[in-house]
């Protein structure tokens, strides 16, 4: 690399490429050159041969590159044909006052200088060489730009930049239109810097250089915003991006924003401005971003939080209030995602979530779906055995035995997965064993219903002969006063009258009231017993045994 005195160090590329722009635009010549950095760090620039006057004009060019990039380096301007042509020498600055006409006559001479023997031919050499250099001085002196008469070089710059900046709409200047103002500007110092330091316009040139130096860097610095905002641009294509990465292109904004603030010259207010007021929106819609993304995030981690709970509590509170408040927790975990906001990344998993959440609360309503059932069923169940037990209590047998039929039909109905199977299963145990009791108490109240049916028909023929009672024990038969009165009147009647007839009826209806008695009880397996109508057992049919 190149040292300067700035500290700074030039690549030798950058620098060759510089020296063959300036020389070739001044001499209007295709001009080349290469930049060499032997070991002994002295830097040789090689140039082809010209004339006298255009290879001093190159030289004059190249060492006021040199000084302009305050170079401090050992240098060398050689032929590039030939290295032992040395037309300029920073290492032994007497050899550089020869004549390069001398070089140019004999490009093929040692670049050892002559010496001679004979003093005082050197002398007079020496006096020769003095006042030759003297005239040279002098007449390089007053022929320097701005040393004598008016100096139009600065007028003249000025001029040409202000019909540079007046051609541009520095409100949209494009990149390539940036670089081309830099390249004029350049072009415009370097033509000032040709003003020597001995002229009264050199301190005027000075703040032109300084204010057209300002510009350049200004500009430098719109470059580097754009170059910047680029990288923001890039990788804001591909949407949506993560947190970490809204994050760096919210700083490329940053950083692309910075150098702007730096620019002074009044020229770029308005790009600036501009630019500025571009950027800054970029900025506040990915500001806007990460707030959607932060957003997303957190309504995802709210939505595992409570799935994280849920899952805690799984199996540990099973009953039908905690199925419901697992449900409830459930829609509110679909609702923490459904808030999640569109084009962040978050959303790309949103359906997948929300899909997994519902098959969740699917199972869970399915669940509270049986219990629900389940507990309706128990309830309806219980209602109906109090029932069966109330007409029981009214010996209404056959509501109880159809009602406890109804009872075990219920049962039945129960879910394999409810909780509620056992206590199920243990109430149609119950009804099972009440059916049974009840359809006994049933055979037995239709056998008693039978039984009064048949001793209505007895007692209750053509007169009341006598009342009765029924038990699923025995059966009891009052004879009334009215009708033993008259079998006992009717038989004393046919005994004075010798009446045979009357007699025979008599007994005959005695007998058949004899085998209805022993029919009921042969057939109904229950004893029947008569009383008088004093209430004092007179027989008892058994006809069963």
């Amino acid at each position: 690399m190149i040292k300067t005195a700035m500290g700074q160090k030039i690549n030798p590329e950058t620098f060759q490429e510089k020296i063959k722009a300036v020389v070739t635009k001044e001499i209007q010549l295709e001009f080349d050159c290469q930049i060499e950095l032997p070991e002994n760090d002295q830097l040789l620039i090689l140039i082809n041969s010209y004339s006298e006057n255009i290879l001093t004009k190159v030289v004059d060019l190249i060492k006021d590159i040199i000084g302009d990039c305050k170079i401090t380096d050992y240098y060398s301007i050689i032929n590039i044909e030939n290295r032992d042509i040395v037309y300029f020498s920073s290492i032994n600055r007497a050899e550089n006052n020869q004549d390069l006409s001398n070089v140019i006559g004999d490009e093929k001479a040692s670049s050892t200088f002559y010496k001679s023997a004979n003093f005082s031919a050197g002398f007079i050499i020496f006096i020769l060489g003095v006042i030759s250099l003297s005239i040279f001085g002098i007449t390089y002196y007053f022929t320097r730009p701005c040393v004598l008469g008016t100096c139009t070089v600065i007028t003249d710059t000025e001029v040409a930049t202000n019909n540079l900046f007046n051609q541009l709409e520095t409100n949209d200047l494009t990149d390539n239109e940036i670089k081309e103002l830099i390249a004029d500007l350049v072009k415009n110092i370097d033509t000032l810097k040709t003003i020597p330091s001995w002229s009264k316009e050199h301190d005027q040139a000075e703040i032109l250089i300084n204010s057209y130096k300002e510009k350049i860097n200004d500009l430098q610095l719109f470059l580097d915003a754009k170059s910047v905002a680029s990288n923001a641009q890039n990788m804001s294509e591909k949407l949506p991006l993560s947190l970490d990465e809204w994050l760096r292109v919210k700083q490329f904004w940053q950083d692309a924003i910075a150098p702007l603030n730096k620019i002074k010259s009044e020229e770029f207010k308005e790009f600036k401005t501009l630019r500025i007021n571009t950027y800054q929106q970029q900025l506040s819609f990915v500001n806007r971003q990460i707030e959607k993304e932060n957003l997303a995030i957190k309504k995802r981690e709210n939505a595992k939080k409570i799935v994280a709970q849920i899952k805690g509590e799984n199996n540990v509170n099973d009953t039908l209030e905690a199925l419901r408040e697992r449900e409830a927790k459930w829609k509110s975990a679909i609702q923490e995602i459904e808030q999640i906001p569109p084009q962040t990344e978050v959303y790309q998993q949103k359906e997948k979530i929300i899909n997994d959440y519902l098959q969740q609360i699917s199972e869970v309503q399915k669940k509270i779906t049986v219990e629900e059932k389940a507990l309706n069923l128990k309830k309806n169940i219980e209602a109906k055995m109090k029932s069966a037990q109330e007409q029981e209590r009214q010996n209404q047998w056959t509501k109880a035995v159809n009602l406890w039929q109804e009872v075990i039909n219920l049962t039945g109905t129960i879910s394999p997965d409810s909780w509620l199977k056992d206590e199920i299963e243990k109430q149609k145990n119950e009804a099972e064993g009440k059916l049974e009791i009840a359809q006994g108490a049933l055979k037995k109240a239709v056998k008693r219903e039978e039984i009064k049916t048949k001793l209505k028909e007895i007692c209750q023929s053509s007169e009341k002969i006598c009342s009765y009672s029924v038990s699923d024990r025995n059966i009891k038969i009052y004879l009334t006063d009215e009708y033993i009165q008259k079998i006992t009147s009717l038989s004393v009647m046919s005994d004075l009258t010798n009446n045979n007839e009357q007699e025979k009826q008599i007994i005959n209806h005695i007998n058949q009231v004899e085998k209805n008695y022993q029919y009921i009880s042969s057939k109904y397996k229950i004893p029947v017993e008569v009383y008088n109508p004093q209430q004092k057992l007179i027989m008892i049919y058994n006809s069963y045994l």
